[in-house]
């Protein structure tokens, strides 16, 4: 279905677990030539770190590959993947989210600056999926109904649903795709504290 993306190289950051994961298994068998990068040491709590990982890691790559793009004279393909806390808040964890949110706004800003050379730059922000870093806390009963509670779909998410979307945006029938953020979430983002008329 996507041959457009056979031989093409997809470089995949965070590719050792959970949705990075499945993106590699997606554009292997979609027989890319896929480049993995992943951070052994997971311990991800404090401030600066998570800004580092979560945001500057996508400028420095993001920048890196549009550099590579220009100099070659390419047009290209970025792909973020974020978190419905770019645009949901969430208590507790304010590194996160803020680093996500900062996400957002760095694409949007560069797919304006860059769509014009033919490099295309997306957001994908999971809500809540189940990885083998969630696989537990979703197998409790109470947090898994907490959680449904939030999804107007009742369900939660696999990461190959996510990495099927990556797919999408990677390949030519999203060539008229720039700047935007696909929600991969059930609903999530459409406040589902006010179904049934609540409110």
């Amino acid at each position: 279905m996507f041959q457009e993306l056979e031989n093409k190289v997809v470089v995949i950051t965070g590719a050792g677990s959970g949705i990075g994961k499945s993106f590699a298994e997606n554009f292997g068998k979609a027989k890319a030539k896929v480049v993995l990068n992943y951070r052994s040491d997971r311990h991800l709590d404090e401030w600066q770190k998570v800004i580092d990982i979560n945001l500057t890691g996508a400028f420095i790559g993001s920048r890196e590959a549009i550099n590579q793009f220009l100099k070659e004279d390419k047009k290209g393909v970025i792909i973020n993947t974020s978190s419905v806390h770019d645009t949901i808040p969430w208590p507790n964890y304010v590194n996160y989210a803020a680093s996500k949110g900062g996400m957002k706004l760095m694409m949007e800003t560069m797919s304006m600056e860059y769509a014009q050379y033919g490099i295309r730059i997306n957001n994908i922000s999971p809500g809540a999926i189940v990885t083998e870093h969630t696989k537990e806390k979703f197998s409790d009963p109470k947090t898994r109904e907490e959680t449904l509670e939030m999804i107007p779909a009742r369900e939660i998410g696999e990461a190959q649903d996510v990495a099927n979307v990556a797919l999408f945006l990677a390949s030519d029938l999203a060539s008229y795709i720039h700047g935007t953020t696909l929600y991969v979430d059930g609903g999530m983002t459409n406040y589902p504290a006010f179904m049934g008329g609540k409110g």
